[in-house]
């Protein structure tokens, strides 16, 4: 197992828990650096994911939900990738303890269980 982040910055309101899943395929490792939006620029750093290992993050959502952004990089054409791993708008609801928001990470995109249904994403690059 990848390592994992555990950022507290504040017992208010649910604990959130987000885990990134490599499924790149070709038994590539995939680096993931993750930073937030809105709550102090918070840098995750850089963590390295053996093929289907995880890197997982923990956080307490304050008044202002941050907003979590990672590149992902597996030596693809092109450079990293890039993702929204965490959208309050798309991800509050789903995402609250003692769930896991999962992500699984492909060549095409990342993928995710929304209720039940598996929906996949563009990447943003």
């Amino acid at each position: 197992m990848a390592t994992a982040t555990e950022i507290i910055w504040s017992p208010w309101g649910p604990k959130t828990k987000v885990m990134i899943t490599n499924e790149v395929g070709g038994g590539r490792q995939l680096t993931v650096h993750c930073s937030s939006f809105f709550v102090d620029n918070e840098d995750l750093g850089v963590h390295v994911v053996n093929p289907h290992d995880s890197y997982r993050f923990k956080f307490w959502i304050k008044a202002s939900p941050p907003w979590f952004y990672c590149s992902m990089d597996w030596g693809a054409v092109g450079g990293p990738r890039w993702f929204d791993i965490y959208d309050p708008l798309r991800d509050a609801d789903r995402c609250r303890s003692p769930a896991w928001c999962q992500w699984i990470v492909k060549e095409s995109g990342p993928c995710t269980s929304m209720f039940g249904v598996q929906r996949c994403y563009p990447w943003k690059k």
